[in-house]
């Protein structure tokens, strides 16, 4: 869970600069990497599997 939270942070962080009109380097990879963080724990969480016991 500590990690989905700073997962969904970042992802906020990102979806923000998306309206802000200053620029952030590479800003479109960034939010689709924090996409796929969070998309991976929600699915980890529904389907029972403990992503920091078998990583």
């Amino acid at each position: 869970m500590p990690g989905f939270v700073v997962d969904v942070g970042d992802l906020t962080k990102f979806v923000m600069t998306k309206a802000d009109p200053r620029r952030v380097d590479d800003a479109d990879r960034k939010l689709a990497h924090e996409f796929s963080d969070c998309l991976w724990s929600v699915l980890a969480r529904l389907y029972g599997v403990d992503l920091e016991r078998n990583s």
